[in-house]
């Protein structure tokens, strides 16, 4: 599986939604449940939520799904940027 491009122009929001639901899909690829990946972080889906309705991530969380996804899935700096 590769990464859906992603174009520079693209909403802060939508990007969050789309890196989240990319990682939900190799955590759970019958379904992609951001709820499997919420689990897999010991997180609330609400919280996955709220980043991505903020169109960001905080710094250590994000850490945390760059350590477990790698840099071919988790843009860091482009996800932490309002954090």
């Amino acid at each position: 599986m590769k990464p859906l491009p992603v174009p520079a122009d693209m909403e802060p929001s939508a990007f969050v939604s789309q890196t989240l639901r990319q990682c939900a899909l190799i955590i759970d690829p019958r379904y992609g449940r951001l709820g499997a990946l919420a689990d897999e972080f010991d997180l609330h889906e609400t919280t996955l939520n709220r980043w991505i309705t903020e169109g960001s991530i905080p710094r250590k969380p994000c850490r945390r799904l760059l350590k477990r996804f790698g840099k071919k899935w988790v843009d860091f700096d482009r996800l932490v940027r309002n954090v």
